[in-house]
């Protein structure tokens, strides 16, 4: 699911809200959990499984970098 998550973030296929808006095929902006903006980043890295999916690619980075995890940038708002 998180392999899958990225590459649907990468390709730019996200139906968030605010690119709905932009194309109107929504009448707002707004995420629908937490009434935030509805970006790509506030998925990825704040709402609900969000910041599962960016500890998990922390982890991943900073094994392949072969750095300590805490130097990869931690999510938040």
């Amino acid at each position: 699911m998180i392999k899958s998550t990225w590459y649907a973030a990468i390709q730019g296929i996200i139906p968030t809200n605010e690119r709905l808006d932009a194309i109107s095929l929504v009448d707002t902006n707004s995420c629908m959990r937490c009434r935030k903006n509805d970006s790509l980043k506030h998925r990825i890295t704040e709402c609900k499984e969000g910041p599962v999916i960016w500890n998990w690619t922390r982890a991943r980075t900073a094994a392949l970098l072969r750095v300590n995890v805490n130097l990869v940038v931690a999510c938040g708002p």
